[in-house]
């Protein structure tokens, strides 16, 4: 449990609020284009820079500096080596689908498909513009879900666990 009188929760609070900054533009880099990734990962390096400066000036004690550095090069090398790949992201009218999807809320999504299951459009499954993996909708919480592609997003997502986690990086899963 987070010790909320403890000198570095304030450090700790950023780095949840980074991290999550992090997860959500890699999750949409998941349907973009090269340009957009491009441009997604330029956001990405703000908050990994500002990760950084937590590290080394958040009153951090120095074991957790040690593990959580390296660990944000490997997420910075991570996206960096996914915003290259070469695409021209989600035909227009899959993109127009899930923008409505996205404004219109749950409901729209409901009628698309169930939780987990593939996205279908004109019936047919809409592909990842990266590894043609089916799209899947996520219940992330709130009035709306989500979508991206769960075959590019874990070797991210497996990184910014481990800078999430107690025992390897910030230890944002205690809040």
């Amino acid at each position: 449990m987070l010790d909320l009188d403890h000198p570095s929760t304030a450090s700790i609070f950023a780095a949840s609020h980074h991290l999550e900054a992090i997860r959500s533009l890699g999750r949409r880099m998941t349907l973009a284009n090269t340009d957009m990734r491009k441009s997604f990962l330029i956001q990405c390096r703000a908050s990994i820079h500002a990760l950084r400066w937590l590290a080394n000036e958040g009153q951090l004690p120095k074991e957790m500096t040690e593990s959580i550095l390296p660990g944000l090069d490997n997420l910075e090398r991570s996206l960096e080596s996914f915003a290259a790949i070469e695409t021209n992201g989600l035909a227009t009218q899959d993109l127009d689908l899930l923008l409505r999807a996205t404004s219109t809320g749950r409901s729209f999504w409901q009628k698309l498909c169930r939780t987990g299951t593939a996205l279908k459009s004109n019936g047919r499954a809409i592909q990842c513009p990266v590894c043609h993996s089916p799209l899947r909708r996520f219940s992330i919480g709130g009035p709306t879900d989500a979508v991206w592609c769960d075959s590019c997003f874990t070797p991210i997502q497996n990184l910014i666990d481990v800078l999430d986690s107690c025992e390897h990086g910030f230890g944002c899963e205690a809040i």
